[in-house]
């Protein structure tokens, strides 16, 4: 079945009209990397609700933000920047300690550092960035993106860029020797050792008004079935180039994929530190993030 419309007007079939706020199937976006592939695997055949539609990051998020999807896999802090949003209580992906990940990199003193370069897909994390290194280092520079992926070996990481440290993310931090840096911060264990609580790298949006169906039970079910699985691991190792061996440790040790009271806790600190977003509950078995503004400079 064809979505028609959006959920901000009135969507037709056959001459019938819904009211606003309503689609007959919601649009749903999502993309697949490195750090999404335990919630979206397999998504494509399993979602019945939904009409699915895989992009990369930056098109899911302007795509949601434009109105053209209802439903959307978003990086936790994008999600949380629009007060036209709500996480739905399902499925997320979270780390628990270090993941190299969002890997902070310099060969700098950190009070020396002043203009910080970051990976071209950056998962909306310099708002956090920006936090940690603020409550951890007591520093606040400046942040920059870079125009290219910071992929080892076709990438220098040289003062060149004008850059005094390197915020680098996703796998590209596989490939990275810590010890050529004289500095570096793991930040998912950063924001471990600062608040004690898993740091949420993505979760599923949705517009408000929508009226979801069962998607919340088939975006659960998805990343239940996919916790733990071998198939995903060696799927994504070879997609992505990276051994299966670290790809499985990581997925293991770091990721869960449940919406537990961890979770729930984790995004109200973050938005409490960011003093921009709270988390409010709207029925006994579910919590939703409810937004009032933007956050200033992402």
């Amino acid at each position: 079945m064809k979505a028609q419309g959006s959920s901000s007007g009135i969507q037709k079939r056959g001459g019938d009209s819904q009211p606003r706020g309503k689609v007959l199937k919601a649009r749903l976006g999502y993309f697949e990397d490195y750090t999404s592939m335990p919630v979206v695997s397999g998504l494509d055949s399993s979602i019945k609700s939904c009409v699915p539609r895989r992009g990369e990051i930056a098109d899911i998020t302007s795509s949601m933000a434009a109105g053209d999807l209802e439903v959307a896999l978003l990086p936790a802090v994008e999600a949380m920047k629009s007060g036209n949003y709500q996480v739905i209580p399902c499925s997320c992906a979270a780390v628990l300690g270090p993941s190299r990940l969002f890997m902070f990199f310099s060969n700098r003193l950190p009070t020396e550092i002043q203009r910080v370069l970051v990976d071209k897909e950056d998962y909306g994390i310099i708002p956090a960035a920006k936090l940690l290194l603020h409550r951890k280092l007591m520093i606040n520079p400046e942040f920059f993106s870079s125009p290219v992926p910071m992929a080892p070996g076709a990438f220098n990481f040289g003062e060149e860029h004008g850059a005094d440290a390197y915020l680098v993310t996703g796998k590209h931090n596989l490939f990275i020797r810590q010890d050529a840096f004289s500095f570096s911060l793991d930040l998912t264990l950063a924001w471990y050792e600062y608040s004690r609580l898993p740091f949420v790298i993505h979760c599923w949006a949705v517009r408000k008004g929508v009226k979801l169906l069962d998607t919340e039970r088939e975006l659960a079910d998805i990343a239940k079935r996919n916790e733990g699985s071998r198939e995903v691991a060696e799927r994504s190792a070879e997609r992505w180039g990276v051994s299966q061996s670290g790809v499985s440790a990581v997925y293991s040790r770091a990721f869960t994929t449940g919406f537990d009271p961890q979770i729930v806790q984790s995004l109200r600190k973050l938005g409490q530190d960011l003093n921009q977003a709270r988390i409010m509950p709207i029925r006994p078995i579910s919590v939703y993030t409810n937004v009032s503004r933007k956050i200033s400079g992402a």
